[in-house]
């Protein structure tokens, strides 16, 4: 019997900033496009992925539109797949149908709701883009599987 070939991803995000305080001095950096790309060999379990950001800067996250290869793909086969905020930290997770090939692209477009904090903040929760495969451990491991900016400015 022939091994099954297991597909990996890699990841990236499209971002957008939002500015606080006096002239701009203070910004966070959030995402607003998903993009995860199928490396192969084999096709991917169904896609997941999960958005990490600060709750006092983002408030809530949807997902508005999604192309597959540059085709319009339903974002009603989008679904939530789970979510939790703590004081520090809003992660949303979401699961596709989506198995993909080496060379298939998903992209997602995100849309963030925000707030600008009254002022400076003691520290900070980078956001993150990230996949989560789930329970298939044999999914080929890429190294590429989140994206975070590190770049923002709150003290």
């Amino acid at each position: 019997m022939t091994p099954r070939l297991r597909g990996g991803v890699e990841v990236a995000g499209g971002w957008d900033r939002l500015t606080w305080g006096p002239g701009g001095r203070y910004w966070y950096r959030y995402p607003v496009m998903a993009s995860i790309t199928g490396t192969g060999p084999g096709r991917t379990p169904a896609t997941q992925f999960m958005v990490t950001a600060d709750p006092r800067v983002v408030t809530d996250i949807t997902v508005v539109s999604a192309r597959l290869n540059d085709n319009r793909y339903p974002t009603t086969k989008i679904t939530l797949a789970g979510s939790s905020t703590t004081e520090t930290v809003r992660q949303i997770r979401w699961r596709t149908g989506v198995r993909l090939a080496a060379g298939d692209r998903l992209d997602v477009e995100l849309r963030v709701s925000t707030r600008a904090p009254a002022g400076v903040l003691d520290t900070i929760t980078h956001p993150v883009v990230s996949i989560d495969m789930g329970a298939d451990t044999a999914a080929r491991q890429t190294g590429m599987t989140s994206v975070s900016r590190m770049d923002s400015s709150w003290q």
